[in-house]
C-alpha cells in the first residue's frame, strides 16, 4: 500500500511539473512549426544562449592577442589618431573617377572582405578615409533598378524606375516624352566634356546596358539597346533612337574618348557575325562599329580592339580614341572567363586611364563592376564576391595611376540585393560554406541566403525543409538559398555605401540622397551647371597633406578552419603588435610582409602582391596614391551561363498574406 501512495504521489509531480513544448518531426509540414516558433521571451533568450553556445579554444598568437583588452585599446586609439589627424585636401579636382559597383550592397562588401582575407580584412576602397550612405529609391519605387539610379548618381536627377536620363515627366517607354529638351538631363560626363576633359567609360556588362549608358543616352527606356529593342516596342526607331546608336553618333556618345566592355550584337546588323562567331542583333543593317572607325578618321587617332591581346598592345601615347568591345553580349564572369580574350576589368581600367592622361586638362572615368549585380540575380553568391574583390582591385589600380591630391576617386552601388548573413558561424568559418544546425529541424543552413531568387529550395514530399548537406557548394553555379522562388532574385531597396578618396571626399559624408553624388564630384573639379555660376572651389588654395588611409586590419585568425581553394589563407601577424603613432601605420598584405607608411607622405604606395590569374603587366606609376589591398587569387571552373539580370521587368499584383506576430517577437 504504502508503495503504490509513492507512485502515485510521483505521477501527480509529474503531472503537475511544467513541459517545454515539444519539438515537431523535422520533415513534418511547416504549419507544425507554427506553435513550436512562436516562442515566449524566455524561449527566445534560451535560444539566443543555445545559439552562441561554447566556442571553440583558439591558441594561436593572434587569438591570444585579441583575447587582451591592450589589443583592442591599441587598435582603437590607432585609429583615433589617424581621424583626428585627417585633413581635408580642397584643391580643385584635375581628375574624377566614379567607380560603381552594381548591387553591391553593404552584406555584399562584407562577405567578400570575408572572403578575400577574414573578418577583419579589408577591400581596397574600405581603407579611404571618407564614407557614406547613399539613399537608393527613385520617383516611382522604392526598390531602384539599374536605369533611374544611373540617372541619380550621374546627372543628379531622380528618375523613373527604367528610365535613363531623363527626369520623372517621362513615364517608362514613353517615346514622345523622352524626346522634349525640357525632359532630358545631361550627365557628370557630359558636363567633363563641356568643360574640354577627356572621358570614358569601362564595364563588364554591355556598354549599352542601364549603368553605362547613363553617362551619354536619354532613353525612356533601358530595354532600348538596339533598333531591334525598339521595334519590339512598337516604336520607330529613327524617332527614338537606340541606345547603341547613340553612344556612337550622339552628341555625348561620339566624343566619349574611351569604351570598354561588352554588347558587340547591339552595334552590328543580324546578318553578320562577329569576331568570335556570334550574329548581331540590328534589323537596319548599319554597323556601327564601322561608322565608330569612320567617325574619327581625319580627326583623331582611334583603335578598336575585341580581345585583350588587342587592348594590352595600343599605344596609349598615340591614341585619341579606343573602343574595346570583348563579348557578343556581357563580358564572361573574370571566374570561368578566358584569359587569352577578355582583359579583367583592373586591365581596362589601366588602358583607359593611360588613354585619359594624356590632356592637362584632366578626365572623367566611369567604371562599373557589372557582374556583381548579375551573379546576384542568379543568387550565385560565389561569382559575385569574387567580382567584388575583382572590382576592389580595379579600384587599386586606379589609386596607383593617379595622385590622391588630384584625383577624386568615388565607390559607390547604385542598389542593393536581398543577398544576407546570419546564423553564429564560428569565427574563420567559409563565408561560403554552412553555418550551422537548425535547432528546429536539425538540418544544416547556410551563412549566406537570399529573400528570394532561384536558389529555392522544395520542401521535401512530406513538407520538411530541403537538406543542404549534400549541395556542391564550392561550384561557382551554386544557387544559394532563397525563402521565396523567383526566376531571377530582385534587388534590395536598403542604403549602399560611399567611398571617396581625394579633393573634397570629405563631402561625401553622412546619409545622402544618391542625386547629391554627381553634384560633389562636379564641384571638385569646377565643372557642372554650378560653375557655369562661379561655385567652384579656390584654385589657389594650397594642396593638403595626403590622407592616411586606414591601416591594414588585423589578419584574420590562422584557426580559419576553411578557405576558398584558390584563396590564400591570411598570413600570420607579427610577433608583436605595432602601435601606429604619428609617425607611421602598419601594413600587412597578403604574403605577411609588413611596410611601414608614412600618415603624412604624398603619394608615397605599395603595390600588391600578384594574386591575379593572368601574367602581371608592369604598371608606370604617375604619383601614386597611398595605400595597399591584399587580393585573393582567383577560381577559375568550368563556365556556365549565368542569363540576363532580371531588373528589368517587376511583378505586377503582388499579394502578401499577414502571420499574426508572436508575443515574443516584438524587438528582434
Amino acid at each position: 500500500m504504502h508503495a503504490m501512495r509513492v507512485v502515485a504521489l510521483l505521477v501527480l509531480l509529474a503531472a503537475a511539473a511544467p513541459r517545454g513544448k515539444a519539438r515537431p518531426d523535422p520533415d513534418a509540414p511547416p504549419s507544425l512549426y507554427k506553435q513550436y516558433l512562436e516562442l515566449e521571451d524566455d524561449a527566445a533568450d534560451e535560444d539566443h544562449k543555445e545559439s552562441h553556445g561554447v566556442r571553440p579554444t583558439r591558441s594561436t598568437e593572434a587569438d591570444q592577442q585579441e583575447q587582451t583588452s591592450a589589443h583592442w585599446r591599441r587598435a582603437g586609439l590607432a585609429r583615433l589618431r589617424q581621424q583626428i589627424q585627417q585633413q581635408p585636401i580642397r584643391t580643385r579636382a584635375k581628375n574624377v573617377i566614379l567607380f560603381l559597383g552594381d548591387g553591391m550592397s553593404i552584406p555584399t562588401l562584407t562577405a567578400a572582405r570575408i572572403q578575400l582575407g577574414g573578418e577583419s580584412s579589408a577591400l581596397s576602397f574600405e581603407r579611404f578615409p571618407y564614407s557614406g550612405l547613399s539613399k537608393t529609391y527613385c520617383v516611382d519605387s522604392q526598390v531602384a533598378d539599374s536605369a533611374c539610379s544611373s540617372t541619380a548618381y550621374l546627372s543628379g536627377v531622380k528618375a523613373n524606375l527604367g528610365t535613363i536620363g531623363v527626369t520623372a515627366a517621362v513615364p517608362r517607354s514613353d517615346c514622345k516624352a523622352s524626346l522634349k529638351p525640357e525632359n532630358q538631363v545631361n550627365s557628370i560626363l557630359r558636363w567633363a566634356q563641356d568643360a574640354s576633359k577627356r572621358t570614358g567609360i569601362v564595364t563588364t556588362t554591355r556598354v549599352t546596358h542601364a549603368s553605362p549608358s547613363g553617362t551619354y543616352a536619354h532613353a525612356a527606356t533601358r530595354d532600348w539597346e538596339s533598333d531591334k529593342d525598339v521595334r519590339k516596342d512598337n516604336v520607330d526607331p529613327d524617332e527614338c533612337p537606340d541606345i547603341a546608336r547613340q553612344l556612337v553618333t550622339g552628341d555625348t556618345g561620339r566624343n566619349i574618348n574611351v569604351i570598354l566592355g561588352g554588347g558587340r550584337r547591339e552595334f552590328r546588323s543580324s546578318k553578320v557575325r562577329d569576331e568570335e562567331g556570334e550574329k548581331g542583333h540590328r534589323k537596319d543593317g548599319r554597323d556601327l562599329i564601322a561608322e565608330w572607325r569612320q567617325d574619327k578618321q581625319g580627326r583623331a587617332n582611334a583603335s578598336y580592339v575585341w580581345d585583350r591581346k588587342g587592348l594590352l598592345g595600343v599605344d596609349a601615347n598615340n591614341t585619341d580614341f579606343l573602343l574595346g568591345l570583348f563579348d557578343a553580349s556581357h563580358m564572361e564572369y573574370h571566374m570561368v572567363a578566358d584569359p587569352d580574350t577578355e582583359p579583367t576589368l583592373a586591365e581596362m581600367v589601366r588602358s583607359a586611364v593611360r588613354v585619359l592622361s594624356k590632356d592637362d586638362n584632366g578626365f572623367f572615368l566611369f567604371v562599373e563592376g557589372g557582374k556583381i549585380d548579375l551573379a546576384h540575380h542568379k543568387t550565385r553568391a560565389r561569382r559575385a564576391l569574387d567580382e567584388t574583390i575583382e572590382f576592389s582591385k580595379a579600384v587599386k589600380m586606379a589609386q596607383e595611376l593617379t595622385s590622391v591630391q588630384d584625383t577624386l576617386i568615388v565607390v559607390t552601388a547604385d542598389h542593393a540585393h536581398t543577398m544576407s548573413i546570419s546564423g553564429y558561424p564560428t569565427r574563420g568559418n567559409d563565408i561560403l560554406g554552412i553555418a550551422g544546425m537548425s535547432n528546429v529541424d536539425k538540418k544544416p543552413f547556410t551563412t549566406i541566403n537570399y529573400a528570394n531568387g532561384p536558389g529555392y529550395k522544395r520542401p521535401t514530399k512530406s513538407g520538411g525543409r530541403y537538406d543542404l548537406t549534400d549541395d556542391n557548394m564550392e561550384s561557382d553555379k551554386y544557387a544559394y538559398p532563397a525563402v521565396f522562388p523567383r526566376e531571377t532574385e530582385t534587388h534590395g531597396g536598403d542604403d549602399v555605401a560611399i567611398f571617396s578618396l581625394g579633393p573634397w571626399a570629405h563631402l561625401l559624408t553622412g546619409s545622402l540622397e544618391q542625386n547629391v553624388i554627381p553634384y560633389v564630384m562636379a564641384y571638385s573639379a569646377c565643372i557642372g551647371p554650378q560653375a557655369a555660376e562661379g561655385f567652384c572651389p579656390d584654385p589657389d588654395v594650397a594642396p593638403a597633406p595626403a590622407p592616411a588611409l586606414a591601416p591594414a586590419p588585423a589578419p584574420a585568425p590562422a584557426s580559419a578552419s576553411k578557405r576558398l581553394r584558390g584563396t590564400p589563407s591570411a598570413p600570420a601577424p607579427p610577433s608583436t603588435a605595432t602601435d601606429a603613432t604619428a609617425t607611421g601605420w602598419a601594413w600587412s598584405d597578403q604574403a605577411g610582409q609588413d611596410e611601414n607608411l608614412e600618415s603624412t607622405v604624398a603619394d608615397k604606395g605599395v603595390s600588391e602582391p600578384g594574386a591575379d590569374r593572368r601574367p602581371a603587366n608592369k604598371v608606370s606609376s604617375v604619383a601614386p596614391a597611398p595605400g595597399s589591398t591584399a587580393e585573393a587569387d582567383s577560381v577559375t571552373t568550368e563556365a556556365g551561363e549565368a542569363g540576363e539580370a532580371g531588373d528589368k521587368g517587376q511583378d505586377k499584383g503582388s499579394r502578401r498574406r499577414l502571420r499574426p506576430r508572436s508575443r515574443g517577437s516584438r524587438g528582434n
